[in-house]
């Protein structure tokens, strides 16, 4: 009898993220400062305390964006429209964070500066590097506004960059614009190989308004067809974050096209400009084959790829990879493991070493990539790339799609524990490897973006790993350990 088996693709690749106070933070202490001209107490919470509303400007004086910003003039103008001698609702510190600047170098005399930071300036400046520490800044500038209710958002986010001299836009952050309901909101939905023939999508919701979000709807259409709206319910405070899910839904065989957008808040349409919209294919394909080839086309650095089949018991059934020959093809026989009524899904990663997926190809020849056959090696079971698409093994699937709770390598890593699990602030990796190996360790949000990377060169036995996670929201992350023998993942739960 033939086993039902669902194949997945992942392909690892690197990238970069930043630390940053995540939207939608409270603020739980309060920031202290002198300015370095009046000789004034800065206090943050004395001002949020007076129903005030805060910019925070941490920059450094030698920082040409920060420099181009404050040139703008924009923060100026704000604190003369809505400061001490405007409406008085509006309070403005700018924070040289480097402990390394004099104030010689803000003053535009120093060595290491890109003019006079205080010439012309009416509102609060200090000079402190521990406020870089209090907004967990990883750049500058780092620009944020705080709401009396403490609520925290990063105006220099990458969203958000081109609209930071917009004066529109900063009367909505600030809370002064004429749209009390008001959001913002990013949605994940899915994409890729699945397994499970039952989905989800996730919403965040950013309240950018002064009105609590009691309801906000999105709609959802599966491949073209209406499928009726989605209501998250609140209450959301003005100036948090929620992330939430819709109830889940039945994928049919093959493709499945979706497609969600924000359509309503508190029962008010959302301006056009401001709708947010999302899609995603998932591809749930069930194959009947109690074995199959697997069949591997190489690019023009073979020895950067590698992978495995396994179970989703976690169960490496096959290993693949580094190869030796470039455009070259390389067949796997893959046996279905017995008993075969343990095994619900297969699952095919695939790890680039060089970061780039197997996109190096000179458009000729066989394209890089994998194929699956019935197990004659004779017959096309599933394409994995698509013709005319040699980069598209970056973008078949996200990560996490891939990842069980624990992936067998035995070759390097032989265990991997984390603690405390649940986490809130700092979380311990510990690693027992057979051998000395360079080794990555990974964190990844459900959707596979990148919050955290750190390699470190694993001694024989237990090697421990600390992560800072107390600025990301909370949720289930998955912790993927790279060697050069294999990949391995666990999943943790960031809990507030």
């Amino acid at each position: 009898m033939k086993k039902l088996l669902l194949f997945c693709l992942c392909t690892a690749w690197a990238s970069f993220s930043f630390g940053q106070l995540a939207d939608g933070s409270v603020l739980n202490q309060t920031i202290t400062g002198t300015d370095v001209v009046t000789g004034e107490q800065v206090d943050i919470f004395q001002w949020l305390d007076d129903d005030k509303v805060v910019i925070v400007d941490v920059f450094a004086t030698w920082c040409g964006p920060c420099w181009s910003f404050h040139q703008s003039g924009m923060l100026e103008d704000l604190y003369d429209q809505y400061g001490p001698d405007g409406e008085d609702v509006l309070r403005i510190v700018g924070a040289e964070a480097d402990n390394t600047t004099t104030q010689a170098d803000l003053e535009g005399t120093g060595t290491n500066t890109t003019g006079d930071w205080l010439d012309g300036v009416h509102y609060n400046m200090v000079d402190n590097a521990s406020w870089a520490s209090y907004f967990s800044v990883s750049y500058y500038p780092s620009i944020f506004v705080i709401r009396p209710n403490k609520g925290v958002f990063h105006m220099y986010g990458d969203e958000y960059r081109q609209f930071i001299n917009d004066p529109a836009w900063w009367d909505r952050a600030l809370g002064f614009s004429d749209t009390p309901n008001d959001m913002l909101a990013s949605v994940n939905v899915p994409s890729g190989s699945v397994c499970d023939p039952e989905e989800r999508v996730v919403a965040e919701i950013f309240n950018f308004g002064t009105n609590d979000i009691e309801e906000a709807i999105f709609d959802m259409t599966i491949n073209g067809e209406d499928a009726g709206p989605i209501t998250f319910l609140g209450p959301i405070e003005p100036f948090r974050k929620v992330s939430t899910s819709s109830q889940p839904f039945a994928l049919e065989q093959g493709l499945t096209n979706i497609e969600l957008a924000s359509t309503s808040i508190n029962g008010e349409a959302i301006p056009e400009d401001r709708i947010v919209n999302g899609s995603g294919t998932l591809n749930y394909y069930p194959i009947e084959e109690p074995a199959f080839t697997l069949r591997v086309h190489t690019d023009a650095n073979p020895s950067e790829t590698s992978g495995k089949v396994y179970d989703d018991l976690g169960a490496t059934i096959k290993s693949f990879g580094p190869f030796d020959e470039p455009f070259t093809t390389y067949n796997f026989e893959v046996q279905l493991p017995f008993p075969q009524e343990d095994v619900e899904c297969l699952k095919i990663l695939i790890f680039d070493g060089g970061s780039n997926g197997m996109s190096s190809w000179d458009g000729t020849g066989q394209q890089p990539g994998i194929e699956l056959l019935d197990w004659t090696g004779d017959v096309l079971i599933k394409p994995i790339i698509e013709g005319n698409e040699p980069f598209s093994i970056l973008r078949i699937d996200s990560p996490a799609n891939a990842f069980t709770s624990s992936i067998v390598d035995t070759e390097i890593v032989t265990g991997i524990s984390i603690f405390p699990n649940p986490v809130q602030d700092v979380m311990n990796v510990n690693l027992e490897l057979l051998q000395a190996e360079y080794v990555t360790i990974q964190l990844r949000d459900a959707m596979g973006r990148l919050y955290n990377q750190q390699r470190i060169i694993g001694q024989v036995g237990t090697n421990n790993v600390q992560m800072d996670v107390s600025q990301l929201s909370s949720g289930f992350y998955l912790v993927e350990t790279n060697s050069d023998k294999g990949i391995r993942t666990e999943k943790v739960l960031i809990q507030r």
